[in-house]
């Protein structure tokens, strides 16, 4: 399996294979990502019930997929933005 962090507005892509052990929780793995990207200055901001952010509309796009390149479909996926930490 793969984890996909897409930047929807430049296209930037952060991609790595998860190891067998790894958990599949991708809010997890977006968390930890955000941690490193931001130097725990900002949080990644989800869509929570009643709050609905279509697939594309995030500045982030998360997904977990079995292959490398995408292909359609994937394990999970959301979308997601960065807030700063007050």
């Amino acid at each position: 399996m793969f984890l996909s962090i897409l930047c929807n507005r430049d296209g930037a892509e952060y991609l790595r294979r998860l190891a067998p052990n790894e958990t599949l929780d991708l809010r997890h793995h977006v968390n930890l990502w955000a941690d490193r990207e931001s130097d725990g200055t900002q949080r990644p901001s989800y869509s929570e019930p009643g709050a609905h952010i279509p697939n594309g509309c995030g500045d982030y796009q998360a997904e977990i997929r079995r292959t490398k390149t995408a292909a359609g479909s994937c394990w999970t996926s959301e979308p997601f933005y960065l807030e700063s930490i007050e």
